[in-house]
């Protein structure tokens, strides 16, 4: 059986998706009664921009240039690039305004770009206009972590010019999107992979049509050479200052798959992607997808949207199955002989994973209405609306510290609003009493992020990128407590983007309590060396017990608006 004739076709209105989207946007839009999730957003990304916009770099061009503020002066080229849309919205909006307008736009364009992709290269019928506007609609309310643009959101927009190249058409608008994609997207988080993903497809066209697609070619080659011009002080930075060594250089890679470690995570990966760049409930959709399987090899029809979508679901698996097979302890040898692998994240097809999956969702979808019709009408609505409700769930944990892959259990104890981690009263009194201190302040205990946004300078920060010889001197601060924990000292050696000062007990979340406070009986860290990094003041939630030994003198308590929240100001006079 070549064909599959059409059946009674489902109606959605449009006005259902874009009722829903419009609760979503203003439901989770940025605001300062919002809650936030801190961890890779607000606790390095969003504070690292303000700092740069801050210090009046962002529009530098000199790599090696110092940005004073954080870790005693980072040179440009580790911050994002002068051209990130996201930075030039903050640095016309402000920090929290233009976040909410990248939140916006980003959106926005997710929920274009799989729509047009749908209408101009599936041949989308207009009959089924609202069932492609309610997936579209899906896929813009992923989690995605707003703050790196288009990065994972702007892909089906990207791969909707990618095929209007392969077939000659709206090729302005095309080179368009790539390069806004390029400009408001992370090179490290997904350029590599995409040039690799574009490769191979660009590679099964050409041998599929036994001839080469030179436009596709061109596309690719302009989508790479745009990303080393505009990120020409980070690969400047790494690849010709001989004089900068990156901490990632010391990063070690855990390798803990056997292979059916390998295989299990894969399937699990296909149906949930990766916390980090867009989660998913796609396991609610298995009945769709079992159900083109059985009509493709068992029923053996041909049709476009299956055949598509089929395809969809081996791309997707192979793409689960490259993320996770990078963990598998065979892999040894190649880290071994690849170190670089070791410092950039090879699994980074996680950003891809998440745009093919909905494609292939879409395709399934439409081959099951155009099979069964009014008949699975109320089984799609009642699969759609159950996804949304777990992507909604999914976004609600996305912004708080537990995060859950499908937002099923959601820690309410660990919520936080953007006002309240960024508490203008109590980092008020802290500027305050701190009066013309120009110094360094570190943190126990507590976020450095608030001290930045509020113009503090700090040697402790999450940082993925900072130089080595500043890992070596920090190391020598905490070198006392990574000693009594084999777990901290793993943790910081061989990663160390977070270089933060954390005690064994911290670490492990087995302080005491005393007089209300929580309590560290004995901090082991060298203030001496503190003292030699221009930094003479500590932070902390957490009462020191040793203090006096270690040469610090508690000179205030700080308590912002909310009464639970407080700080003590330790002044090192050693």
């Amino acid at each position: 059986m070549n064909q599959y004739t059409n059946t009674t076709s489902l109606r959605l209105p449009r006005w259902m998706p874009l009722l829903l989207f419009s609760a979503f946007l203003l439901y989770f839009m940025p605001a300062p009664w919002q809650e936030i999730r801190v961890h890779d957003t607000f606790d390095g990304n969003f504070t690292t921009r303000e700092v740069l916009i801050r210090s009046g770099h962002l529009f530098d061009l000199n790599p090696s240039a110092e940005v004073p503020g954080i870790m005693n002066g980072l040179p440009r080229g580790v911050f994002p690039r002068n051209t990130e849309i996201t930075s030039v919205l903050m640095w016309c909006f402000g920090s929290l305004g233009g976040y909410a307008l990248t939140f916006l736009l980003v959106r926005l364009l997710a929920a274009i770009g799989l729509y047009r992709l749908g209408k101009d290269h599936l041949n989308v019928p207009d009959d089924h206009n609202g069932l492609l506007l309610m997936v579209s609609v899906l896929f813009a309310c992923l989690p995605f972590f707003i703050i790196h643009g288009l990065t994972v959101a702007g892909l089906p927009l990207l791969f909707w010019a990618f095929i209007n190249v392969y077939k000659g058409v709206k090729l302005k608008a095309s080179f368009l999107i790539f390069t806004l994609f390029v400009l408001w997207s992370n090179f490290v988080l997904v350029g590599v992979h995409l040039l690799i993903f574009l490769g191979v497809w660009l590679l099964y066209l050409t041998v599929k049509s036994r001839s080469i697609k030179w436009r596709m070619v061109l596309a690719c080659v302009y989508i790479a050479v745009l990303y080393i011009a505009s990120d020409y002080m980070l690969f400047y930075t790494h690849y010709f200052n001989t004089e900068y060594e990156s901490s990632r250089n010391a990063m070690e890679k855990t390798l803990g798959l056997n292979i059916n470690g390998v295989l299990g995570s894969s399937v699990k990966t296909f149906f949930t992607g990766d916390y980090s760049t867009a989660a998913y409930a796609g396991f609610l959709l298995s009945p769709f997808m079992g159900m083109a399987v059985y009509y493709k090899f068992v029923k053996r029809i041909s049709h476009q949207w299956l055949n598509l979508a089929i395809g969809g679901m081996l791309v997707c698996f192979l793409l689960a199955l490259c993320i996770n097979i990078l963990d598998w302890k065979a892999m040894t040898v190649f880290y071994e002989r690849l170190p670089f692998a070791k410092v950039f994240n090879m699994k980074r097809f996680t950003s891809i994973l998440p745009s093919v999956f909905f494609i292939t969702l879409l395709l399934t979808i439409l081959f099951s209405v155009k099979s069964f019709g009014n008949r699975i009408q109320a089984l799609v609505m009642l699969f759609l609306l159950l996804l949304f409700v777990f992507i909604w769930r999914g976004n609600i944990s996305h912004a708080r510290s537990g995060f859950t892959t499908t937002g099923v259990s959601i820690c309410n104890d660990q919520k936080v609003t953007y006002s309240e981690f960024f508490d203008k009263d109590l980092y008020g009194k802290i500027n305050s009493y701190l009066g013309e201190y120009k110094g360094n302040v570190i943190h126990f205990g507590l976020s450095p992020s608030p001290s930045k946004h509020f113009g503090l300078h700090v040697l402790d920060d999450y940082q993925g990128d900072y130089p080595k010889t500043y890992k070596a001197e920090f190391r020598k601060v905490i070198e006392g407590e990574l000693e009594k924990s084999p777990a901290l000292k793993a943790y910081f050696d061989n990663w160390g983007s977070r270089c933060y000062l954390e005690s064994a007990n911290s670490f492990r979340n087995m302080l005491e309590v005393k007089n209300g406070w929580l309590y560290e009986p004995e901090l082991s860290i060298n203030t001496t060396y503190l003292k030699q990094m221009n930094c003479h003041y500590l932070i902390s939630s957490i009462l020191i017990g040793n203090a006096r030994q270690l040469g610090l003198q508690l000179e205030k308590v700080l308590v912002g608006k909310p009464v639970s929240k407080a700080v003590l100001i330790y002044k090192i006079i050693t």
